[in-house]
């Protein structure tokens, strides 16, 4: 029930719709056709006395004086009615501003009036110069400078052609030049009511889509300003901002972006062309992350969407911000924790392997020494005095280790009791005397130490020259077989 109210309500609401524009379409052809009008009135003005002058010439010198007469009549009856409209155009346009129909019809009666003076003056030159140009020179002219709706030509064309025929007939006959005068005019009458119709229906596409153009900038308007975040549409020509909404007003206010342009996002052209090209291929771009460009917000992090649209037929960049800030710093939490190992605040076991596949993959690798380290006895701590102290166990060894090693060299956790020192450019000497001092220490605090466990530790050692063919697992397995034989040979 519900839904044939709907359908019943909907098609008076289509026609309402379809009437208003019909109704604007025909009130700009009435303005624009009255302001043509006033320039043909003008022209006809201006010209018509040069003929008044050959018309009295002729009258004078001429055979068939009467019909000189005639058309001397038609001439000035031409240049009346015309200085008529151009004297009373103003009082005629004011009084019909609000109703277009009455400017059309001022046109529907001029664009008969001229056809008519052709097709007389061509009828009345049968008795003079016996041809019709100025019947087929003026109904093509009319058609094309005044494009009325089809069914008004098609009557006003029709009537005046059924005229002049008759006349043409009245005067010539059925003769053989008065038959090719007759389909000669037909044709030019046909062709002329063919011309008007097709502009009529041109201007009136033409009208439809600047409507719907206007509709759709409304509707786009409506929606950019509503839109919850900062938006920004800038010409791709020369980069100028058009548009902000009030988001963007707000977010981007003292940075000068509406006088400056998008140039301001980008670095230099050169990420700036970047940019315009792929945007030329794809149309669109998500999620590029950018810090901000003004220096007073120094640690604020935006993501920009790119998408070209068309605004007013001229090609534009919608540029769509959200602030992600917030979401950067929980980023950059999640990257610390996925990288540094949580205990020791050592590079984790993730981070360390692919810092050891670099160094082995590179295309200019180098040689280096990797360490092996295993805590003793930290399973023994666990279940004796609780992991609490094998956490602290595995911490203060940790530390020692961070300190006796250089700042190039790379620690990392591998789990557990396990760690890697990672020794770029070192051979297995220089190895072995860090451990050396490590060892040192181990023994240094475990004289004053109070704690209920020991220090000690177990390594091995293995020397990557580059061009080795050896996988990562392949060199750390060589390094532990070192440290358990070290750690075997130290229970022995």
């Amino acid at each position: 029930m519900k839904k044939n109210k709907i359908a019943a309500f909907s098609p008076p609401f289509f026609s309402a719709q379809q009437g208003d524009n019909h109704h604007a379409f025909h009130q700009q052809l009435g303005l624009l056709l009255f302001s043509r009008l006033r320039l043909v009135c003008l022209i006809a003005v201006c010209s018509y006395p040069f003929y008044l002058t050959l018309d009295v010439y002729f009258l004078r010198v001429g055979d068939n004086q009467f019909n000189w007469a005639i058309l001397s009549f038609m001439h000035f009856i031409s240049f009346f009615v015309s200085l008529l409209f151009l004297v009373f155009r103003s009082s005629l346009m004011n009084r019909s501003k609000t109703n277009s129909q009455h400017l059309l019809k001022y046109v529907y009666f001029f664009f008969g009036f001229y056809i008519l003076i052709g097709a007389s003056g061509s009828l009345n030159s049968q008795f003079l110069t016996d041809n019709i140009y100025s019947y087929l020179i003026l109904l093509m002219a009319t058609a094309i400078i005044f494009p009325i709706p089809p069914e008004q030509s098609a009557v006003i064309i029709g009537a005046i052609h059924c005229f002049f025929l008759a006349g043409l007939f009245m005067i010539e006959g059925f003769s053989l030049p008065a038959i090719v005068d007759m389909i000669n005019s037909s044709a030019a009458a046909g062709i002329s009511l063919f011309l008007s119709s097709t502009f009529y229906f041109y201007r009136k596409k033409e009208s439809e889509n600047h409507l719907q153009l206007f509709e759709n900038e409304k509707t786009f308007r409506r929606l950019f300003d509503m839109n919850p975040h900062p938006l920004i549409l800038a010409r791709l020509s020369d980069h100028q901002v058009v548009l902000l909404n009030q988001r963007a007003s707000d977010y981007y206010e003292g940075t000068g972006l509406s006088e400056k342009g998008i140039d301001l996002f980008f670095k230099d052209s050169h990420e700036l062309r970047t940019i315009v090209d792929v945007l030329k291929e794809k149309n669109s771009i998500k999620g590029y992350l950018t810090p901000h460009f003004d220096p007073l917000k120094p640690n604020i992090w935006i993501m920009l969407n790119f998408e070209i649209v068309d605004h007013f037929q001229e090609p534009c960049l919608l540029i769509g911000t959200t602030d992600v800030t917030t979401f950067k710093a929980e980023e950059e939490k999640l990257s610390a924790h996925a990288f540094v190992d949580e205990l020791t605040g050592t590079m984790s076991r993730r981070k360390g392997l692919n810092i050891l596949s670099s160094l082995m993959n590179s295309r200019h690798s180098q040689s280096f020494t990797i360490c092996y380290i295993d805590i003793d006895h930290l399973k023994k701590v666990n279940d004796q005095h609780g992991h609490n102290k094998g956490d602290q166990l595995i911490k203060t060894i940790s530390g020692i280790i961070q300190k006796k090693i250089n700042d190039d060299d790379i620690l990392f956790r591998m789990g557990g009791d396990e760690f890697v020192i990672i020794f770029p450019g070192q051979t297995p000497c220089k190895a072995n005397q860090v451990w050396s001092a490590i060892q040192k220490e181990f023994k240094r605090m475990n004289q004053t130490s109070q704690e209920p466990f020991t220090l000690s530790a177990s390594h091995g050692t293995c020397y990557y020259q580059s061009g080795m063919n050896v996988s990562v697992e392949e060199l750390l397995e060589m390094a532990d077989q070192q440290m358990y034989n070290e750690k075997r040979e130290s229970r022995q």
